[in-house]
This record gives C-alpha cells, structure tokens and sequence, in this order.
C-alpha cells in the first residue's frame, strides 16, 4: 500500500535525505507476527529461507531473531566470499549481546526475520537518538540482543551485493571513518543507557582506535 508523509519527516546524514524514517515507520505499522528484511539491492536465492526461520522462532519462544549466512556479490555478479564462512569464525547462537557490544558478531541485514511485537512493544517507543546513527540495523539488533535471544543458521539463504559504496565499503575515507565513529557512539549510546560489560568496552574501544589509525584520524 501507498503511505504518504511529509516531507519534514525525512531523516538527513550528512545533509542527504535518507529512507530511515519510512524504515521505522514501516515496521511501527507491520501486523505480521514476524518481520524480515531485505535491501532493494539484494536477494533471497533459498526459497525455504522464510520457512526455516519461522519454524525455528515458532518452536523457540525465548529467541527474538534468526539470521544466516550470505553470499557477497561483485558487480559482476561473482561471488566474492560467504560472509561468515570466510572470516572461519564460530558465530555463537544465544545471548549475543556482549559480542555485538564489542564489534566481534555481525547480523547481515537481508538474512534477517524477527519478532514483530517484540519490536512493536520494546523499539519503537524510545527516544529518536536510537535511529540517528549511520548503521540504522545495528541498534535494532543491540536491542533484540539485549532484549531476547539470537539464532545463526549456518547456511547461505541471500545474496548480498557490493555495487555501490555504502555502510563499511564507503570508499572516502572520511566518510568511512565517520561511519566507524558512528558504530563505536551507538554502542556508547547502548552503554550508557543500559549496560556496557568491561571486556565488551574494552575491545570496542580498541577497535575504535586502531581504525582511527589505520584510517589517519585523531
């Protein structure tokens, strides 16, 4: 269905306009017990995808969110690397909210389905600052992690492409290390309003300083 807004509710970064507001609005008027996501430039190549994930929260109650692995395309449509498989990584399944506080796990987007209430009821009644950083995915999944449990099905449901500069693959540098200042503050923001484990802090903080580095800035 067509929803139109003004155009005051727009959210800028960097002075652009950006689809985040129709993103949360969106998801405040879904009515579907579960939500999945998928950006305009990606695809679902397992047609069971959707199916898998659903049966697992319809038997798992205490979990608020599934996701997968994903196949990074280039612009040719090759196959660049399986996000998770390539980094030979064993992504945990559970509470995950200490690892996503310390920048050590990753939720691809497009492979996600959630819980609609547990969204509804919980995120969509805080303050706006939650929405204002660059990654509009991560604090949805710091407050899904801190809220309930994570699943990782390790098997590749989506193709994720790379024909465009955006989030970590922004090819100026300073809007790279921007973006990476933008992930460090919205765990900062987690931290400060509920809890930041010391050994989480720690490794965030040192990520953030070895990127200010290895990116040239102070």
């Amino acid at each position: 269905r067509l929803v139109l807004h003004n155009r005051e509710n727009v959210i800028y970064f960097d002075g652009m306009p950006s689809g985040r507001f129709n993103w949360v609005y969106n998801m405040s008027i879904a009515n579907g017990k579960y939500i999945a996501l998928c950006d305009g430039d990606d695809y679902w190549k397992d047609c069971y995808k959707l199916q898998k994930q659903v049966d697992f929260l319809e038997t798992n109650p205490d979990y608020g969110l599934v996701h997968t692995d994903v196949d990074i395309l280039d612009s040719k449509n090759n196959i660049q690397e399986q996000y998770y498989t390539s980094r030979e990584m064993k992504w945990r399944s559970g509470e995950v909210y200490e690892d996503l506080m310390s920048v050590n796990y990753a939720i691809q987007t497009s492979t996600a389905v959630f819980v609609r209430k547990l969204v509804q009821d919980k995120l969509l009644d805080i303050d706006d600052k939650l929405w204002s950083f660059y990654a509009g995915d991560v604090p949805l999944w710091l407050e899904l992690a801190r809220l309930s449990k994570i699943k990782y099905i390790p098997s590749v449901t989506t193709c994720r492409r790379h024909t465009r500069p955006g989030g970590l693959h922004i090819i100026d540098s300073s809007k790279r290390m921007g973006f990476k200042k933008s992930l460090y503050e919205c765990r900062k923001y987690f931290g400060d309003k509920y809890f930041w484990p010391a050994s989480s802090q720690k490794k965030s903080e040192y990520w953030f300083a070895n990127e200010q580095i290895r990116l040239g800035y102070k």
